[in-house]
């Protein structure tokens, strides 16, 4: 059975790969297939897929479970990342809290059964997470690396999605509040040159199914009410402890204060305004909550460094008081 929508046409893609054939094709012609995401996707899970059926002399009605099992990889993979990126929030402090939020992230209701179909909308997202990870224990210390951290792994994430830009618009904020104007060169440069590298040495065909370009995207109101509907519901914990906290910085000029100063939650706040982009796209005739994977990570991180600064906060009032 299929576990989510159009798992038809990856199946497909999939399927081409393994055998050496051309995987995009003209949507307009047989076998009359959409293949529209970006190429690591296709070449990654081909590879493996195929590795599998030579290794075991599987068939090709194994393709779908290898397909699968690949994504549930990815989901671990996540899970372990954002962990990472926890822990370093609360500096080592408490493990539970890292644990469970990670497990909610990479397995929670907004992923559910994401987590073994065959789409890019998890492994993107994972990439988006490793890069996230790495330039918060890299940066301020070890800048040039963990420009380079975010610029490998936001590529590697839009080589698997083409909107999977979240990560990159994430760093590129937080740099810029910081006026780190050397590391946002290299973070535009290094990005721009190799998504114009792909885009100059791929195919008519794969740049014109990559980018849409005869493919008419509409949007409703209905779609996008459905899918933030749904990401409310199975977001909540995160999304209302990161309101909470919004609320409580909106409302104090010392918590501002901390803010600015605590790199970590600066850089939540920047991934979150960067993977808001998702809301409106999310729009889209066919989207789901899939599109919300970025921006749960980052509002899981928000949460988690908001209520760090405010257990701060509260340490000083009372040690003031006393």
């Amino acid at each position: 059975v299929f576990t989510s929508g159009d798992e038809q046409s990856s199946l497909l893609a999939l399927w081409r790969f393994v055998h050496g054939l051309d995987i995009y094709t003209d949507r307009h012609s047989e076998p009359f297939a959409n293949i529209g995401y970006n190429w690591l996707y296709y070449q990654a899970y081909g590879a493996v897929a195929g590795a599998m059926q030579a290794l075991f002399g599987l068939e090709d009605a194994w393709l779908p479970t290898l397909g699968r099992w690949v994504t549930l990889v990815g989901a671990t993979v996540g899970g372990v990342a954002a962990y990472g990126a926890f822990r370093h929030v609360t500096r080592g402090s408490d493990r539970l809290l890292p644990a469970a939020l990670a497990v909610f992230v990479a397995a929670g209701p907004l992923v559910g059964f994401w987590a073994i179909t065959v789409r890019p909308d998890l492994w993107a997202s994972v990439w988006e997470v490793i890069g996230a990870a790495l330039f918060l224990h890299l940066y301020p210390g070890r800048r040039g690396p963990a420009v380079m951290a975010a610029v490998v792994c936001a590529y590697l994430a839009w080589t698997f999605k083409q909107s999977s830009v979240f990560l990159a618009g994430g760093v590129g904020l937080s740099l810029l509040a910081r006026r780190d104007w050397a590391a946002i060169a290299g973070l535009v440069g290094g990005l721009g040159v190799l998504w114009a590298a792909t885009l100059i040495l791929g195919s008519e065909q794969y740049r014109q199914n990559i980018l849409f370009t005869d493919f008419p995207l509409t949007f409703t109101v209905d779609r996008l009410s459905r899918n933030l509907g749904n990401f409310a519901v199975k977001s909540g914990p995160s999304l209302f402890a990161a309101a909470v906290f919004i609320a409580a910085v909106a409302a104090s000029g010392d918590l501002r204060r901390a803010l600015w100063r605590n790199d970590a939650a600066l850089f939540a706040v920047a991934g979150c305004l960067a993977a808001a982009l998702s809301i409106p796209a999310s729009a889209q005739t066919g989207a789901s909550e899939s599109y919300y994977f970025s921006l749960s990570f980052f509002l899981a991180l928000l949460a988690l460094a908001g209520m760090e600064i405010l257990i701060a906060d509260g340490g000083r009032a009372a040690g003031a008081a006393g």
